[in-house]
């Protein structure tokens, strides 16, 4: 039974569920509560239609003893009957999300519509029927531009219902070899693709979950050349081989082909998998010494802009993504394409500070340019992104050095050391936080050769530095003394 804890609705999960729907979703629960089909307790329409008005208003419209005053005037019922209206409405928004497919997109709706249609055919003996909606259904799912694992496993269902159809004929033979290989291709599909995700989570989290029968699948898709055609195994399949053996750049070689030539037949959700795991082979190249993989990430950076891999579906960019193809874009020195980059999508950020994170970005292309007073100009004195805080703290560190200005250094540097001595920063990774109170302590070790130019402590700093890890700007340090040599 539905019940109240609060006086108000607006923690019940009626509400909470209803909150999720945008208007047009909203509209059509109010139709289905309508409809004589589904309902015909007409409290459960009244109430409805009220919630759905007031839902995004004043939360004292939702206040339960209010709603029932507002919705039934002439009515006074009990608590147990108000929960039982409640009750019977939560069951009903259930009933539609089942009924309406609420989260699906509109591929999915259509394919599970017909295969209901092709079910009904099949109950009701409408066989004419039934071959005529097989052969649009299959048109339909040729015609769909992703092959991903959920295409494979309505094809399976497409051909277990034929097969099904076709039991008893000899033609049967045909369509059960059809029916197997079709269920070959979605269990392929899904378990490259999921093992890839646990694979990268165990590597994440230091763990070692068994992957079952992970050599015999793989033998037996490298010995069946029908399914090396296939998108959505091969991407997963080399995404497994690139997780597993993290050295071996010739799996990654062709990891990167099929990437680029493959990607758009899949969904954004695991393109953007796909996107990550490439990444991830590239930074750890990157952090054994292996720079020339900044190119390549740059490449792939630049594919998942033309694909539309790195957005959300308002067609959005995260701060970390600009923060990380700004930074690539440095590295190369690839600064006339980052500024058009920036000034594209300064109005597509998901921030709540789009203004500040352009200028921060901005900031950082100009800090390349030596651009050292605009810099100081467009950094703000603080942001709701941590790491962007900390980086414009950094940023002045490393202006006020390259100026000279000593005073000012001093400052930047003891407000920086208090800053990180504060305790751990929410939304900043352990190993970060590490790494950029290592920055601050060797960069006043730094100063303090430079007051006394001892060759040998110099030296002595620049091996340590070399092998500390984690470090960060730790190239910066040592160009730093290398000018004190």
């Amino acid at each position: 039974m539905f019940s109240f804890s609060l006086k108000d609705m607006k923690n019940t999960k009626l509400i909470q569920i209803l909150l999720t729907l945008d208007k047009k979703e909203l509209n059509s629960f109010v139709k289905f509560v309508a409809s004589p089909f589904f309902n015909t307790d007409l409290k459960l329409l009244a109430l409805s239609k009220y919630i759905a008005k007031n839902l995004h208003k004043d939360p004292k419209h939702l206040e339960k003893n209010l709603v029932f005053r507002k919705v039934f005037p002439k009515a006074s019922y009990t608590e147990s009957s108000k929960r039982v209206i409640t009750s019977n409405l939560y069951k009903l928004l259930k009933r539609f999300i089942e009924y309406s497919f609420i989260g699906c997109d509109d591929y999915e709706t259509a394919i599970k519509g017909q295969l209901r249609s092709l079910d009904f055919y099949l109950e009701k003996e409408l066989f004419d029927l039934f071959e005529k909606q097989l052969e649009e259904t299959k048109k339909f799912q040729a015609a769909h531009p992703f092959k991903n694992h959920q295409h494979n496993y309505h094809n399976y269902l497409l051909s277990a219902k034929e097969a099904r159809y076709l039991s008893g004929y000899r033609k049967n033979y045909q369509a059960l070899s059809h029916l197997i290989d079709n269920l070959d291709t979605f269990y392929l599909s899904c378990k490259f693709k999921f093992s890839a995700l646990q694979l990268t989570l165990n590597k994440t989290l230091s763990t070692d979950s068994e992957l079952p029968f992970m050599q015999e699948v793989l033998y037996y898709y490298q010995n069946n050349k029908r399914f090396q055609s296939i998108p959505s195994i091969v991407l997963f399949y080399h995404a497994v081989l690139i997780i597993q053996e993290e050295n071996n750049e010739q799996h990654f070689e062709k990891y990167e082909a099929i990437f680029k030539k493959h990607i758009s037949t899949l969904p954004k959700s695991e393109a953007k998998n796909l996107y990550v795991y490439a990444s991830n082979f590239c930074w750890k190249q990157i952090n054994k010494g292996n720079t020339q993989y900044y190119e390549q990430l740059f490449k792939l950076c630049k594919i998942a802009i033309k694909e539309q891999i790195l957005y959300n579906k308002n067609n959005k960019l995260t701060t970390g993504n600009l923060k990380n193809i700004i930074s690539i874009s440095i590295i190369l020195n690839k600064i006339s394409w980052a500024e058009d980059f920036l000034e594209n999508h300064k109005d597509r950020l998901l921030t709540t500070e789009p203004e500040k994170t352009y200028h921060f970005n901005l900031a950082a292309l100009a800090y390349h340019k030596k651009q050292y007073e605009k810099v100081l100009t467009l950094l703000a004195d603080k942001y709701e992104d941590p790491f962007y805080n900390i980086k414009a703290k950094i940023f002045r560190i490393k202006i006020y050095y390259a100026m000279d200005d000593i005073d000012n250094l001093e400052k930047a540097m003891n407000s920086f050391r208090v800053f990180m001595s504060e305790g751990r920063i929410k939304g900043i990774s352990t190993s970060y936080q590490e790494s950029f109170r290592n920055f601050i302590n060797f960069l006043y070790r730094i100063n303090s050769v430079n007051t006394y130019k001892n060759e040998v402590r110099i030296n002595a700093l620049v091996t340590e530095i070399k092998d500390y890890h984690p470090l960060f700007e730790k190239k910066w340090m040592l160009a730093i003394l290398e000018e004190m040599r």
